[in-house]
């Protein structure tokens, strides 16, 4: 029975490190992705390459524009757990 515990307290161990390790691949894949537009109707999400677009972009527009990081759900879901 021991044993059985041991197993089983193992793979919950490796199926929470493969469940964080997706998480970050998901964010780091989305990391050159912006969303803009927080009041907006709809968010716009953008691909940009480079970081000089965005803040090119940010600079040229005389209209407030709220950039802000295209991020994993369930990141967002933890950042709202840990915000009072």
């Amino acid at each position: 029975m021991e044993e059985l515990t041991t197993t089983t307290s193992r793979q919950d161990r490796a199926l929470q490190e493969q469940v964080r390790a997706l998480e970050d691949l998901n964010n780091r894949s989305r990391r050159n992705n912006i969303r803009i537009g927080a009041n907006q109707p709809r968010n716009a999400i953008i691909c940009m390459h480079y970081f000089h677009v965005k803040e090119t972009l940010k600079r040229a527009t005389p209209l407030q524009i709220e950039c802000h990081q295209d991020l994993a759900p369930s990141t967002l879901q933890k950042r709202r757990v840990l915000h009072p």
